[in-house]
């Protein structure tokens, strides 16, 4: 019940960002209405309305391209293209966002870890010094990749991961 109140609410909102001819508004209300049916794991109709959110400049385009990888995860399509789109406009545009920064560089390190596609996974690694992102979930995820792929670098990236818990802690132990 709650479902159809909530879509009505959405639909009609959307009307009215529409009128106004307000593209931000129009873009979040299709976000909304894709989150509304992701929820309830209807992720084609989630699909149509997150691509419908797609409008060029929107200043929610790159929290709408990182949940369109959501979406498209769950229908077992590519979602790098998404990520990557989205990581492109926080970088130049968003670098204060870094909740949503690192939860797309966490997706994007499973990713390539998962398709063994390491080229892709080292220009990610590299842009990670640069982050001002909480990175305690995406360096276990490198250390497993590479502790079953190059011990060596396995070590060398727990040895990083070390050393940056012990800069963000604030404990120097010698």
């Amino acid at each position: 019940h709650k479902f159809e109140e909530a879509e009505k609410e959405y639909l009609e909102t959307l009307d009215l960002a529409n009128h106004a001819r307000d593209n931000n508004f129009v873009a979040l209300c299709y976000k909304n209405l894709s989150e509304l049916y992701y929820n309830r794991k209807k992720y084609k109709d989630a699909k149509r309305y997150i691509i419908a959110a797609m409008i060029p400049n929107n200043e929610y385009l790159n929290e709408i391209y990182y949940f369109a990888a959501k979406v498209l995860q769950n229908l077992n399509e590519d979602i790098e293209e998404y990520l990557l789109l989205a990581l492109d406009i926080c970088e130049k545009s968003d670098r204060e966002n870094s909740q949503l920064i690192e939860k797309i560089i966490y997706e994007l390190i499973v990713l390539y870890t998962v398709q063994n596609n390491e080229p892709n996974l080292v220009n990610i690694i590299e842009k990670l010094d640069k982050l001002n992102i909480d990175l305690s979930l995406i360096y276990p995820v490198i250390i497993g990749y590479y502790m079953e792929k190059d011990i060596e670098k396995g070590i060398l990236f727990n040895k990083k991961y070390i050393e940056r818990i012990k800069h963000l802690k604030v404990i120097w132990l010698k």
